[in-house]
């Protein structure tokens, strides 16, 4: 994704479900002991990893959905508010329908 963001000018939405962007970015918690558990396994080589923390570090970063920051909203808005801004950043109409 953050290739595709750098060399063609993609964007990246990123959505925060059940983990924080502070978690991504610094790759503490999940992301910290995937990538130590990767790098004990010596799968993939030091390049690689430090690639993987740098795109976690960016992503983390951007602005995007964050489910833990609206603790007051459903599930079903989040999801709502989402598909509602990949929609408007597509340029189609938008989704007006109830949340059943």
């Amino acid at each position: 994704m953050v290739e595709c963001k750098n060399t063609r000018r993609h964007k990246i939405m990123p959505i925060f479900y059940d983990v924080t962007p502070s978690e991504v970015k610094n790759q503490t918690e999940h992301y910290g002991e995937a990538i130590v558990s990767h790098a004990n396994k010596k799968q993939f080589n030091n390049e690689t990893i430090y690639k993987w923390k740098a795109a976690l570090n960016e992503v983390g970063a951007l602005k995007g959905w964050d489910l833990r920051s609206m603790p007051n909203r459903g599930k079903g808005e989040f999801v709502k508010d989402v598909v509602n801004d990949v929609l408007t950043e597509l340029k189609l109409p938008t989704w007006n329908y109830p949340i059943a």
